[in-house]
């Protein structure tokens, strides 16, 4: 089954946080107990339980934060660019430890929010995991074997990036202008363009006329 890449790091995660309780396999001739490795598998999978002590893990739910963020990026084969939709979500995580050591696997796993190394390493995979809720014990009766294990819910965040659409590249875009006169306006339009009078002349000189204007004084 191909999980998405937020639930990949969330299981390597939890998984980090128990490997202090593996049993090592022994070496001969000195005895110790049969080696056995925590497990940490996603719930509702179709196959067998793995043995205790181990831990499932399930993603209730999950939310979008705000509106998602639309940027451009290079396509892989630099033909074109990339729309890109980026959407921060919100989710929680439901942990279950089992086996008899199965509070101090949890204990594990929610200390581990005060490593900083630890969550700076989970932040630059692109999830980060900002808090978690009370610790439930839940007990089963099968086959009157009593079996207890702990719950806890983690709360935690990371972007969803969706390629929308992939656009070709772009050349140059040539644009040109040119000027006209009336006249030319005119005519590509289909008319003969506007008639231009020239300024009235004197008929005795054959010059433009001068044109003086009087402005009244207050004694007239």
């Amino acid at each position: 089954m191909t999980y998405p890449a937020y639930e990949n790091e969330l299981q390597a995660w939890v998984r980090g946080c128990v490997t202090r309780f593996d049993v090592p396999a022994p070496t001969p001739p000195a005895e110790a107990p049969v080696a056995h490795t925590v497990a940490v598998v996603w719930a509702d999978q179709d196959a067998p339980r793995p043995n205790p002590p181990y831990l499932s893990l399930q993603v209730i739910s999950t939310r979008g934060l705000g509106r998602p963020e639309r940027t451009t990026r290079p396509s892989d084969d630099a033909s074109g660019v990339e729309a890109v939709l980026a959407q921060r979500r919100e989710g929680i995580l439901e942990v279950q430890a089992y086996g008899p050591s199965h509070d101090a696997l949890m204990s594990a796993v929610e200390l581990s929010i005060r490593d900083s190394d630890r969550m700076d390493t989970l932040r630059a995979e692109g999830v980060a995991v900002e808090r978690h809720g009370l610790r439930r014990r839940i007990g089963l009766s099968s086959s009157r074997v009593i079996e207890t294990r702990s719950v806890t819910e983690f709360v935690f965040r990371y972007v969803d990036l969706q390629t929308v659409e992939v656009l070709g590249a772009v050349g140059t875009v040539e644009t040109s202008f040119q000027a006209y006169t009336r006249t030319q306006q005119a005519q590509q339009r289909g008319g003969p363009g506007p008639i231009i009078q020239p300024p009235p002349t004197n008929t005795n000189t054959g010059v433009p006329f001068d044109f003086e204007i009087t402005v009244p004084t207050e004694e007239e």
